[in-house]
């Protein structure tokens, strides 16, 4: 996945980018490294935690959904924390202050902004920024542009945090534009079954009334109980 959206963006390996380089001043190795100017890096893992969550997907009963849930939850926390350690963000290395986490779907970044919505600012606070495809575009092309026309220090890690809560507040639009709709749709079949329905047995009767008051058509006689018929 990583690959392709690389590929896509017009990234070359070796030139914008290297894949599975060990760092120079560690023994660890990011999966892949960006080329900023000035001889800077940006350094991004891929290894994602999907195990319980897929499983969350298919669990049976509302306590295995819980479990699974805070299981999750745990191996996210883990494996920030364990990128935390690996020297991924390094003066020595000439790194940015922060390094990606790339989530490769857009599904499940979406529920972690929407089950642990406090996880990306704990994230952040580790400097590890959470992406997805759709956000990695725009980190890449953002650092860059930011790094050319602004002061690094200053400009760089605020549009990484700007980006990072754009996201949130995209993901919870677009859930609450979601029910919307379905708001939206619910009314209208009501709105049609009035129209359908009622409006159709209203008219009748006040068709039958103007008749009957024009003399066209004579009152139906109340029906009597049967007891007094």
């Amino acid at each position: 996945m990583a690959d392709d959206i690389l590929r896509a963006s017009g990234l070359a390996e070796g030139v914008q980018y290297r894949k599975n380089r060990t760092l120079d001043t560690a023994a660890t190795r990011p999966d892949f490294t960006f080329l900023l100017p000035e001889g800077k890096k940006l350094n991004m893992d891929v290894k994602f935690p999907l195990d319980n969550w897929l499983k969350l997907l298919h669990a049976a009963t509302e306590d295995d959904r819980a479990r699974l849930k805070k299981e999750f939850e745990r191996d996210v926390k883990a494996r920030i924390k364990e990128i935390q350690g690996r020297g991924y963000v390094s003066v020595e290395e000439g790194t940015l202050d922060y390094v990606l986490l790339f989530i490769p779907n857009e599904q499940v970044y979406g529920f972690i902004q929407e089950n642990y919505p406090g996880l990306v600012d704990d994230a952040l606070a580790h400097k590890v920024v959470l992406c997805s495809p759709f956000t990695l575009y725009a980190v890449l092309g953002v650092v860059r542009q930011s790094f050319d026309n602004f002061h690094f220090a200053q400009a760089t890690q605020e549009v990484l945090k700007l980006i990072s809560h754009f996201a949130a507040t995209y993901e919870t639009f677009k859930g609450r534009f979601l029910k919307l709709g379905e708001q939206v749709s619910k009314v209208s079949e009501l709105y049609t079954d009035i129209e359908q329905t009622s409006f159709k047995r209203l008219d009748a009767s006040v068709a039958k009334i103007d008749r009957v008051r024009k003399g066209e058509e004579k009152p139906e006689a109340p029906k009597l109980p049967a007891d007094l018929g």
